[in-house]
C-alpha cells in the first residue's frame, strides 16, 4: 500500500463524536481497499496527525493525502494541519503529503442539511 488517506476530525471528549469519525473513516476503507485509510485527531484524542503520518510510513506509504473532515476553514485548516504537515515533510523526504480541503459550502452539505430540517418538519 503506497498511498495513505488519513481522515482528520477535531477530537472531542465525547467518545460517541469521536466513534463517528472512525465510522466514516470505516465506509471510506470499503471504496478505497487497495489504500491505508486511518483517523488522525488534532486535540484530546489519539493518534495525532504526526502518529497517524508516521503509521502510514512504517506501513509502506509512499503518499499520504491528509483530508480535514471539519465542517469549515478554521485555524485548524489554514494553519495547524499545513504546519504538522510541512514538518513532517521536512523529516520525510521521498515522502509526497497533499491536503485537501475541509467540507466548507459545499451544495452536498447544504443538501444533508435539507434533509436534516425535512426529517423535523
Amino acid at each position: 500500500m503506497c498511498r495513505a488517506i488519513i481522515i482528520i476530525g477535531h477530537g472531542s471528549r465525547s467518545p460517541e463524536a469521536n466513534a463517528q469519525l472512525l465510522a466514516v473513516v470505516d465506509q471510506l476503507k470499503l471504496s478505497y481497499a487497495d489504500d491505508q485509510v486511518l483517523a488522525a485527531y488534532m486535540e484530546m484524542v489519539s493518534p495525532s496527525l504526526s502518529e497517524a503520518m508516521t503509521t502510514a510510513v512504517a506501513k509502506g506509504a509512499c503518499t499520504i493525502l491528509v483530508i480535514p473532515c471539519l465542517l469549515f476553514q478554521g485555524m485548524h485548516v489554514h494553519a495547524d494541519i499545513p504546519q504538522l504537515i510541512q514538518t513532517f515533510a521536512s523529516t520525510h523526504p521521498g515522502i509526497t503529503v497533499r491536503m485537501g480541503r475541509a467540507i466548507g459550502a459545499d451544495p452536498l452539505l447544504t443538501a444533508i442539511l435539507h434533509a436534516r430540517i425535512e426529517e423535523i418538519a
